[in-house]
């Protein structure tokens, strides 16, 4: 990336598009720039491959929002920022699938969830419903 940003950071010079004096400060900024798109076409291409799109766009904007506002940890290089940024990112694939699964965390409003589980908000102890034979109601 770094090789890529200085030629870019070249041209733009013969171009006059920017001064000499400017160019390892744009140099700097179009590598950053390369690492981002990178970084975010390749967890993109993951989440198609797996069919967690959304879960992943969600998290990329949450995580994003946040890192904005907090320094979070620096790596020593630029390498190891993109493949942290990755692994990191990628981890919502699993846990996102292993979330869907769970009638407690996803109570999207659906009738065996409504039916089979009742959650007591006052003590935060859950109830089971069971169907049947000698079933009691709660």
């Amino acid at each position: 990336m770094e090789y890529l940003s200085l030629l870019l950071a070249d041209r733009m010079i013969k171009c006059q598009v920017i001064e000499e004096d400017d160019k390892k400060y744009y140099a700097y900024s179009i590598q950053l720039l390369l690492e981002k798109i990178t970084g975010i076409l390749l967890i993109s291409g993951f989440a198609l491959v797996f069919k967690s799109l959304v879960e992943v766009l969600i998290f990329l904007i949450t995580f994003s929002l946040i890192r904005i506002h907090s320094d979070g940890i620096h790596c020593k290089t630029s390498i190891g920022c993109f493949i942290s940024s990755v692994i990191v990112s990628l981890s919502t694939i699993p846990v996102s699938s292993v979330l869907m699964k769970s009638p407690v965390i996803c109570q999207g409003g659906g009738d065996i969830i409504n039916d089979f589980y009742v959650l007591h908000w006052y003590d935060q102890k859950p109830q089971f419903r069971s169907f049947g034979a000698g079933a009691q109601s709660p």
